[in-house]
């Protein structure tokens, strides 16, 4: 059986990755001012437990530096799907959706791959 992949061994690509990113924000009920004053009783903000700030996640985008496959990996699932597996020097591995071509990539494509709303702060 012969395997078609996207990309050979000592290729150069760019990895595209996905992270939980944490932000902290003003507490959108008591505006930052750690109380609220319900029927003239003031008491600590619920919301952000009287801190004036709450935490925000997200899913952040992030292209990886340029790096070079160092093996390939197929292997099939519960589901009976073939996967292409690509290792790579720098440690980590990804599918071909994950990997971009060294060389292919210009500030348009990355601000089309990567959002500046998630682009780190």
């Amino acid at each position: 059986m012969i395997i078609k992949t996207k990309y050979n061994v000592g290729d150069r690509v760019l990895r595209i990755y996905t992270e939980n990113e944490r932000r902290r924000i003003k507490c959108p009920m008591c505006e930052g001012k750690q109380e609220i004053t319900v029927n003239k009783i003031t008491t600590s903000c619920p919301n952000c437990s009287g801190a004036g700030e709450i935490s925000e996640y997200r899913n952040a985008r992030h292209l990886e530096t340029r790096t070079e496959i160092t093996g390939i990996k197929s292997e099939v699932g519960f589901s009976k799907k073939l996967t292409i597996l690509y290792y790579l020097k720098n440690g980590y591995y990804a599918t071909a959706e994950n990997l971009i071509p060294d060389g292919r990539i210009t500030s348009k494509t990355e601000k089309r791959l990567i959002p500046e709303k998630w682009h780190r702060a």
